[in-house]
């Protein structure tokens, strides 16, 4: 049955494809095609629900600052979150590519990422979880190299069981179908689950309706990856992404690649500001007291923003990607413009009387509508814009990197591109820090202004991608 269903769904999306043509795949992968997409398919359908039910961006800030953890530990979970998976690739690559069957990895660490979940829902549950941020940060950094890991075995896995030609179509629709499950997911908690939550759901107990599926779903995960057909792969010793990394530090004094550095750091505030919009969304009033409500109003708010970010993803990716594809530095100007107006939006917010809009004069739909818009629904409509925006430049940072690199370089100058910004992750996320400790209120406003400068340097100062060190190519 499972058989029958993996080849109708393999023909219906590659319907106009020749079934034979399987290029950079063995003939006996060709053959078992269809089922190796379908528990890819599968495994993107499970591990992209699961990033958005327990994820960095909207999630655990809001789990963060239900039970009192102070706003500097919510500031650090997408630097620890993004440098832990990018800084592990260049000393694990290697000694991954030195085994024949590399799926096991993935499985392996889908299964740390599942136990770290449900480490960071134990802590938040004690009594004391507000003086255990630090524990909290600790279990996202476990999360993100596991992360790491998975994203190299994953790589390798593809590689060997889908032809080239259709790799794209696949990660299109494990984003798709994870998306739209989101996106369900969301809905379910901002129209199910708050009725039901009034009864004797409390505070962070409430996310264990989230952490908990997510938990499941990370090892459904891992079960489904190991269920892909790999074949034996060749193996090499001398296979050191890092040694070679290292060797080609020379590529550090190109000029247009440290201008692509300085304009991809500089639009980290992009994904940086997430968690600190999140707080705002639980706590739009701008209390401060680091107490957003109970935990029926947080879920309830998750589930806003949950649909929200899928819905921006789905609806914009289109555009996006049109865009990139005529100038990729333009979207990633655009995308870092809109960061930049989402980041005024706190300023707004703050005086944000609905029953303004609209006087006893004004015709009665315009009444209507200025009723039903309040800080929540202010909140949700700024998330969603601001998931637009990272949409933009992350899709326009990995177009132009592709399209710009010379073919013999473009591994190292990714690898290498991805240490640099690792690093540079995490000297953004201990700044954020000391300022939203020195200065409260002000890191939104300051990692706007970073987006400003990144999206002025990619549309002025980047070259093109077709002259993107020329003397290379």
């Amino acid at each position: 049955m499972l058989s029958r269903l993996s080849d109708r769904i393999y023909r219906t999306l590659f319907a106009n494809d020749n079934a034979a043509d399987c290029a950079g795949i063995s003939d006996a992968a060709c053959a078992i095609e269809s089922r190796s997409f379908f528990w890819n398919l599968a495994n993107g359908a499970c591990s992209k629900l699961a990033e958005k039910l327990a994820g960095p961006e909207i999630v655990l800030p809001l789990l963060m600052t239900l039970v009192g953890i102070p706003a500097y530990y919510v500031g650090l979970l997408m630097p620890v979150r993004q440098a832990g998976s990018l800084l592990p690739q260049l000393i694990a690559g290697g000694g991954i590519r030195r085994f024949a069957i590399r799926k096991w990895f993935w499985s392996a660490s889908a299964a740390v990422q599942a136990i770290a979940i449900a480490a960071i829902l134990y802590i938040c549950l004690q009594s004391r979880a507000a003086e255990l941020g630090f524990a909290v940060v600790a279990a996202v950094l476990c999360f993100s190299l596991a992360s790491g890991v998975a994203s190299i075995s994953f790589k390798e896995v593809l590689a060997k069981t889908i032809p080239r030609g259709r790799r794209g179509r696949l990660l299109a629709a494990r984003a798709t179908v994870g998306g739209a499950l989101a996106l369900s997911a969301g809905a379910a908690l901002q129209w199910y689950y708050l009725p039901a939550s009034q009864q004797d759901a409390a505070g962070a107990l409430a996310f264990a309706w989230l952490l908990g599926p997510a938990v499941a779903l990370w090892l459904a995960a891992a079960l489904f990856f190991a269920w892909i057909p790999e074949e034996s792969g060749s193996t090499s010793e001398s296979d050191d992404m890092l040694a070679d990394v290292l060797a080609s530090l020379h590529l550090l004094r190109e000029h247009d690649f440290l201008i692509f550095l300085a304009t991809r750091g500089l639009l980290l505030a992009v994904p940086l500001a997430m968690p600190f919009f999140a707080i705002l969304a639980l706590d739009p009033a701008g209390g401060g007291d680091g107490n957003g409500g109970s935990g029926e109003t947080a879920i309830f708010r998750s589930g806003a923003l949950m649909i929200a970010m899928a819905g921006s993803e789905i609806l914009s990716s289109t555009f996006w990607g049109r865009l990139a594809d005529r100038s990729s530095r333009l979207a990633m100007s655009a995308g870092g413009l809109l960061f930049t107006l989402c980041c005024f939006a706190p300023l707004i917010g703050s005086n944000f009387a609905p029953q303004e809009i609209a006087g006893p004069d004004s015709p009665g739909w315009w009444r209507w509508l200025a009723a039903g818009i309040d800080r929540e629904f202010y909140y949700t409509l700024v998330f969603f814009a601001l998931g637009v925006s990272y949409a933009g430049v992350r899709l326009g940072r990995k177009t132009y990197i592709v399209d710009a690199a010379p073919p013999e370089y473009r591994s190292l100058f990714v690898a290498l591109g991805n240490s640099v910004i690792g690093v540079l992750t995490l000297v953004w996320g201990a700044s954020s820090v000391f300022l939203e400790v020195l200065a409260p209120g002000w890191i939104i406003p300051a990692l706007g202004g970073l987006g400003l400068i990144g999206a002025w340097i990619a549309l002025i100062w980047l070259p093109r991608p077709d002259s993107f060190c020329r003397h290379l190519k």
